[in-house]
């Protein structure tokens, strides 16, 4: 109990001051929570923010073991203001947008938004992403890897993705992003995009993209569009480009292909990826069919000859 009661003495005078961290916030909304489902009021929208305070402290104190006065009464200095100052912002914290997130390793994942739009989402990557979409947009966050999107059209709500600096908007339609902290692209597969970084902003129509690099973002042509299949389960390569081949691991799997200088990356191959294999499966057979030799070192494939 006296270890609970410090806690929340600390917790509160951080809050007063302005210096909560983020896992501190938490566990002080975790108890506020907590102290505001026990008690009786059934509604914050036509009380008294003292009222609503009074209800929260009996809720505070009948969890606080009495102490003598000396030391009891600093702790309700802190306690109380802090009651004030919650009760203003209750409905501030009961309808702050909840998150969670997809994060994969060595294998791509999928999910389903609550407006019906699908994710997909390449090998070490990260996305974050609200439990429901609350005000005038649905925006989350790619915070890292490779992710495709098949937005559900909703011309009320925008459809924003926010990579690094860059801000990506949509109302409906299919792109791919792959971000790093270097370095962010994205690419158009149907409808019309519109991307945005503090320095400018451009639209993207299907097989376009841009890429953001030295804070500027640049319009490229497409000449392939293998980032919009990348996702399948399934791929059956017939006299394809070793590089189209290889474009389509890089986006799977969130790696980048370097070439040593002599090799023909325009050589076609014919090469069947089921959706059981691993990378190094995949990298020993193309090893096997094109006789070169394909090193992987820190998502980098490095390709020499034999």
């Amino acid at each position: 109990m006296k270890k609970r009661k410090h806690i929340l003495k600390v917790l509160t005078d951080r809050f007063l001051k302005g210096e909560l961290s983020q896992q501190e916030d938490e566990l002080l909304e975790a108890f506020i929570k907590k102290e505001y489902q026990q008690s009786t009021v059934q509604s914050t929208s036509h009380l008294d923010k003292i009222q609503i305070s009074n209800h929260i402290w009996s809720g505070i104190q009948a969890n606080i073991q009495k102490t003598p006065k000396v030391i009891y009464m600093p702790y309700i200095k802190y306690v109380a203001a802090a009651c004030i100052v919650i009760a203003i912002a209750i409905p501030f914290l009961l309808n702050r947008t909840q998150y969670e997130y997809l994060v994969t390793q060595n294998s791509i994942d999928s999910i389903q938004l609550p407006d019906g739009s699908k994710i997909y989402l390449g090998a070490n990557s990260s996305l974050k992403y609200p439990i429901n979409f609350k005000g005038d947009t649905r925006k989350l966050t790619l915070e890292c890897g490779n992710a495709f999107f098949k937005v559900f059209p909703d011309k009320t709500k925008p459809f924003i993705v926010i990579s690094n600096d860059i801000e990506t908007k949509v109302l409906g339609t299919s792109f791919n992003i792959n971000t790093s902290k270097s370095r962010t692209e994205v690419v158009v597969a149907t409808g019309k995009v519109n991307v945005s970084s503090p320095s400018n902003s451009i639209d993207l129509i299907p097989l376009e993209k841009t890429v953001y690099k030295n804070h500027q973002l640049v319009k490229e042509k497409v000449f392939t569009n293998e980032f919009s299949s990348w996702f399948k389960g399934h791929h059956n390569f017939k006299d394809t480009q070793l590089n189209k081949v290889t474009e389509l691991l890089a986006y799977k799997y969130n790696i980048d292909f370097s070439y040593d200088g002599n090799i023909e990356e325009t050589q076609k191959i014919t090469i069947d990826i089921s959706p059981n294999e691993s990378l190094s499966q995949i990298l020993e057979n193309l090893s096997f069919i094109t006789h070169l030799n394909f090193t992987l070192h820190d998502k980098k494939v490095i390709v020499t000859n034999s």
